[in-house]
């Protein structure tokens, strides 16, 4: 049986009893005298439900007792505020006269997750998931976890659109030799690519993929320019990131000419030394006449003939002239053409040593500017490789491994408390747009509709269970 419970006006279920297989057996002895339970009542149901011994995959027991459910009108939060949407969420809680009141701690994911497997806080927020040794705590205090996603973020590594450095995969090895202190990486051939030399670039530590980059590939626990190559060049903004790998709008356009203008330029050389030539011969006819004139001056030629040798050398110095004005003409043309073939050669080259230049972006910017950028796809191991794209699907599933998903976790216990309930429905209701305000990749719709039925009780929360987790690494968080 079902057991309402706090008096809620909308008759919502104890989900705590509910859901879980040991509160159903517990509430079975509570059944037909224990319907109209007060808010005492049902504390002492909940804690008699979860320390009913369960046993776990092992064989082990769970009998362990968690602490006592948190104060009515109080929910609590911990875990690892940095880039998280919670504290906006709080505040507007706050703003909007929440049921509760609720109190939020940052003493890291891993102190955070330890103390939710106790039953001394309410919620965990993190940008991990519960780790396998940490759910096997949790399940031997008789705790069941719900998992709640509010937001996804991710850095893309790219290279400039439409150049090739001779691969398209890195794994997570490979981009933290590119990127770290000591990096023996100068040349993409270093990591199995082609012979280009490589140039290494990304976000000042004002940004948060800065923090977010140097803690999952470099594995810094405050994370800081110490961390990277020496060479590595920070930017203040993604603008400024971006133009480092694919150059400036004007470099690219009139690298694009270049092969115009040299076509162009090749082309009118060829007229202007025809005409070179031409005004050469010009110039040889006339001096031939003009030595015909004075010679038959000399020889005291007939009259007629004088006239003939001077009309030569009439005609000779007009095609002299012309052959000179189309040479003058051909030429300044070349000269004018010079000028922008030569920079748009230039401007070829500067962008042709863009090849080998890489950063990394926050997906949302990448999404924006992504017929500049050729990311790469990226594999958590180097044997054998899984290669994933970066795409909003992947990301938000936490397929891709430089994604990160801003997950609360709680329990079923606490999921039956109006307290928690109540601030959950209202940061499920505020998520999108804080995401789109915060630069991070909101969760859908569907996501929404079904985690707001997993809370108003439409729906039983889907509780994690180990095998949930056996495609995840049992690792935790550096401490804090």
């Amino acid at each position: 049986m079902r057991v309402p419970v706090r008096g809620s006006t909308n008759g919502r279920l104890f989900r705590s009893v509910a859901v879980s297989a040991v509160g159903l057996s517990a509430l079975a002895a509570l059944s037909g005298c224990h319907v109209g339970l007060d808010k005492k009542d049902a504390h002492a149901a909940a804690d008699k439900a979860v320390t009913a011994p369960v046993v776990n995959e092992s064989g082990k027991s769970a009998t362990l007792k968690p602490d006592p459910i948190a104060p009515t009108g109080q929910a609590s939060i911990d875990g690892s505020t940095r880039g998280s949407l919670t504290a906006a969420a709080v505040a507007q809680y706050d703003r909007s006269g929440g049921a509760a009141e609720v109190t939020v701690g940052d003493n890291g994911a891993n102190s955070a997750f330890a103390s939710l497997c106790r039953g001394g806080i309410d919620m965990v927020d993190s940008a991990r998931s519960i780790s396998a040794s940490e759910l096997d705590s949790c399940r031997e205090h008789g705790l069941q976890v719900v998992q709640f996603q509010f937001a996804s973020d991710a850095v893309v590594l790219a290279i400039k659109s439409e150049t090739d450095v001779g691969g398209d995969c890195l794994t997570l090895s490979q981009v933290n030799n590119i990127y770290r202190a000591g990096s023996p990486v100068i040349n993409w051939s270093d990591v199995g690519f082609d012979n280009v030399p490589i140039q290494v670039g990304g976000p000042d530590r004002s940004n948060n993929a800065f923090d977010f980059f140097g803690r999952n590939v470099l594995g810094a626990p405050e994370p800081s320019m110490t961390y990277l190559r020496s060479d590595y060049q920070a930017f203040a903004d993604d603008a400024a990131t971006r133009l480092f790998v694919i150059g400036s709008p004007l470099a690219n356009g009139e690298a694009q000419l270049a092969d115009h203008y040299a076509q162009l330029l090749g082309s009118k050389r060829g007229v202007v030394i025809q005409d070179a030539s031409n005004l050469a011969d010009a110039k040889a006819t006339t001096l031939a006449a003009l030595r015909n004139r004075r010679k038959g001056i000399i020889d005291n030629r007939p009259q007629k003939t004088q006239r003939q040798d001077q009309a030569r050398l009439v005609a000779a110095r007009q095609a002299q002239a012309a052959a000179q004005s189309e040479y003058t003409r051909q030429h300044r043309a070349y000269v004018t053409l010079s000028a922008p073939a030569h920079a748009s050669a230039s401007a070829a080259t500067s962008v042709a040593a863009l090849r080998g230049r890489v950063a990394y972006f926050r997906f949302t910017y990448y999404e924006l500017f992504e017929d500049d950028l050729r990311p790469f796809e990226i594999s958590a191991r180097a044997k054998p490789r899984n290669c994933i794209f970066p795409s909003e699907a992947t990301i938000s599933s936490g397929t891709y491994p430089l994604a990160r998903r801003l997950l609360v976790t709680t329990t079923t216990r606490s999921l039956g408390r109006h307290e928690v309930e109540d601030f959950l429905l209202h940061y499920l209701t505020v998520a999108q747009a804080d995401a789109t305000s915060a630069r991070l990749l909101p969760i859908s719709d569907d996501v929404v509709a079904q985690e707001k039925a997993w809370l108003l009780g439409t729906e039983q929360p889907r509780v994690l269970t180990p095998s949930d987790l056996s495609a995840q690494p049992d690792d935790v968080e550096p401490a804090q």
